[in-house]
C-alpha cells in the first residue's frame, strides 16, 4: 500500500488505512489516534504523519494551532499537511507543498476540549501553564508509542497563532527538565526531556506581546489604506503616540472610532475576500466564549490587551476563541463530523460530549493567559546557544501585523546585544508558477548570529502555508538546515 518504507508495523492500531474522500495513493504512513495524560481524565487527539521522503532520519515536527481554542487539523487540511480539504467538504486532494515534504509531523489538538481532544470528566478549564504541562505530557506518552520517531531524529516545535504562546511556553518546559537532567535529575520528566533531540521551534504570526500588537495596529491599517493620513495624524496627537493602553477617553473614543473604519475585511487576509462567518456589530481577529457583555467579538488591539489583563487572572468560563472570522470552515465541520471519517480516525463519538467537531472550540474556558513571552525568548537565547529560533509574519494580516511582530523582536535583548548576520534583505524562492530562471522574492528578512531570525512572507496572511504555500515550504526547509538559513 505505502511505496516508501515505513517505521511502523502496518497493523499498528492508530494507522490510518482508508482515508474517506482521498483520491490519490499516499506514499508515506499515517496515523490518528489518542495520548492520555498520566494523573488525569485528558485525552489529547493526534494525525501524525510520516516523512514521505526518509521516516527514519528527517526531523519529528510538532505543530500546534493557536486561538486559544481552535484545532490543528485546520493545517492539516488546509495548509501544511499533506492532504487538502476541496470545497465540497468531502474530496481529499494532494497538497504538493505539504511540510511532510521534508519531515515527519505531529499535529496535535490542544488543550483538551479543542476538536476532538476531550476529557471523560467533561471538564475544560486550560491556562497557558496547565496547556504547557500537558503538551509536554503528550510527548512524553506519543514518542512512548512512537519509540523509533526519537532515535536521535532533530525534533523542532511549530505552530501559528496564539501558538507564540503554546510553543514557548513548552520550550521552557523541555529547556528547564533537560537542564535538571544535566544537573543529574533522574526522574521520568526530565530523562525524557534529555532523551529529545530538541533544535528549535518556528512560529508563524505569532502573538509575542500584546501590548504591541495594540500599539501598531492601527499604524499597520493606516499603511494599508484603512485608515487616511490625516486621522492617523490625529489619533497620534490626541494619544501622544500611546494606543495601548489608551492614556485618556479622548485617545480611547477615537481608537474606537478608526477601528471601526477597518469593518467588513478579513482580518486574517486583508486583501482577501470575506468568505466565512463575519461580523454583526464590530470587526475583530478574536471571539469570546464569555459571560454576558463579554460574548462578543474583540479586535487584537487596545479592546483585547484590557480584556487579557482584567481576565489574566479570572476563574475560568470567561475566555476562548469560538469561531474563526471570515475564514470558509464549512466543509472541515462537514468532513470530520461525518461518522465513516471519524471511524478511520479512531475518533470516539463520546470525543465531542454531543457537540459537532468545530475548527474552535466551544466548550473550552480558557483564562491565565501571559501577555508576552519576551523572558522565554531572551531565557533561551541566553542559556542555549545551541536553539534556533525562527519567526515568520504574513504580511497581509491584521490580526498579529508584521510591524509588531518586528517591533518585539527588536524588544528581545538578545537582538541588540548580537550582531546581525543577515541584514533586512530580500529572501527568494522559486515558484513552479512562475519561470523557474526568474526567483521569487518571498518577503524580507533579518538574522541574528545563527539562533534568531524574523521573516515576512509577502502576500501571505495569518496563515501563511494556505496563503503561500510555496514560499511558507521554503522557509520550512531553510529552517531545518543546520543554521537558520534563509535564502
Amino acid at each position: 500500500m505505502i511505496d516508501t518504507p515505513s517505521l511502523r508495523a502496518s497493523s499498528h492500531p492508530s494507522l490510518v488505512t482508508d482515508l474517506p474522500g482521498l483520491n490519490f495513493k499516499p506514499s508515506f504512513n499515517h496515523y490518528s489516534g489518542y495520548v492520555a495524560l498520566p494523573n488525569s481524565h485528558k485525552r489529547l487527539h493526534y494525525w501524525f504523519v510520516e516523512s514521505a521522503r526518509s521516516p527514519s532520519s528527517d526531523p519529528v515536527i510538532l505543530w500546534l494551532t493557536g486561538g486559544p481554542g481552535c484545532s490543528s487539523m485546520m493545517a492539516m487540511l488546509t495548509e501544511n499537511g499533506p492532504f487538502r480539504l476541496e470545497d465540497d467538504g468531502k474530496t481529499i486532494s494532494q497538497n504538493h507543498q505539504a511540510w511532510n515534504n521534508e519531515a515527519s509531523v505531529i499535529f496535535l489538538e490542544s488543550p483538551a476540549g479543542v476538536g476532538f481532544s476531550y476529557s471523560t470528566d467533561g471538564v475544560y478549564n486550560s491556562t497557558d501553564a496547565t496547556t504547557a504541562a500537558d503538551n509536554f505530557a503528550f510527548l512524553q506518552g506519543f514518542f512512548q508509542e512512537f519509540t523509533e520517531f526519537n532515535q536521535g531524529q532533530p525534533f523542532f516545535l511549530t505552530g501559528e497563532s496564539y501558538a507564540g504562546n503554546y510553543v514557548p511556553q513548552l520550550a521552557e518546559v523541555i529547556v528547564d527538565h533537560q537542564a535538571r537532567a544535566a544537573n543529574g535529575a533522574m526522574d521520568h520528566e526530565a530523562q525524557f526531556a534529555a532523551s529529545l533531540n530538541w533544535k528549535g521551534f518556528m512560529i508563524g504570526n505569532p502573538t509575542m506581546d500584546f501590548a504591541d500588537m495594540s500599539a501598531n495596529y492601527l499604524k499597520f491599517m493606516a499603511a494599508h489604506a484603512f485608515i487616511s493620513l490625516p486621522d492617523m495624524q490625529e489619533a497620534e496627537s490626541v494619544c501622544n503616540g500611546t494606543f495601548s493602553p489608551p492614556p485618556t477617553k479622548e485617545c480611547s473614543d477615537i481608537v474606537d472610532k478608526l477601528t471601526l473604519q477597518t469593518y467588513g475585511v478579513d482580518p486574517y487576509n486583508i486583501v482577501a475576500l470575506c468568505e466565512g462567518d463575519g461580523w454583526g456589530t464590530e470587526p475583530g481577529c478574536f471571539t469570546l466564549n464569555a459571560l454576558s457583555a463579554l460574548a462578543r467579538p474583540v479586535r487584537s488591539m487596545h479592546e483585547h490587551r484590557t480584556l487579557l489583563q482584567s481576565l489574566s487572572s479570572a476563574p475560568p468560563s470567561l475566555l476562548g476563541q469560538t469561531f474563526v472570522p471570515c475564514v470558509p470552515t464549512d466543509p472541515l465541520r462537514s468532513y470530520l463530523n461525518d461518522p465513516a471519517v471519524m471511524k478511520a480516525l479512531h475518533v470516539p463519538i463520546e470525543s465531542l460530549g454531543g457537540e459537532p467537531w468545530d475548527a474552535c472550540s466551544q466548550r473550552l474556558h480558557y483564562s491565565g493567559m501571559e501577555g508576552s513571552v519576551v523572558h522565554i525568548y531572551n531565557k533561551i537565547l541566553s542559556t542555549r546557544p545551541d536553539i534556533r529560533m525562527l519567526v515568520y509574519s504574513g504580511d497581509v494580516d491584521s490580526c498579529v501585523p508584521y510591524l509588531s511582530t518586528e517591533v518585539t523582536m527588536l524588544s528581545i535583548p538578545f537582538t541588540s546585544s548580537t550582531k546581525q548576520s543577515r541584514p533586512w534583505s530580500s529572501w527568494t524562492y522559486v515558484s513552479a508558477q512562475a519561470p523557474k530562471s526568474i526567483k521569487q522574492i518571498g518577503g524580507k528578512a533579518i538574522q541574528w548570529g545563527n539562533q534568531l531570525a524574523f521573516a515576512t512572507v509577502r502576500g501571505a496572511g495569518h496563515m501563511v502555508p494556505h496563503d503561500q504555500p510555496e514560499a511558507a515550504l521554503t522557509l520550512f526547509t531553510s529552517f531545518l538546515t543546520d543554521k537558520v538559513r534563509l535564502l
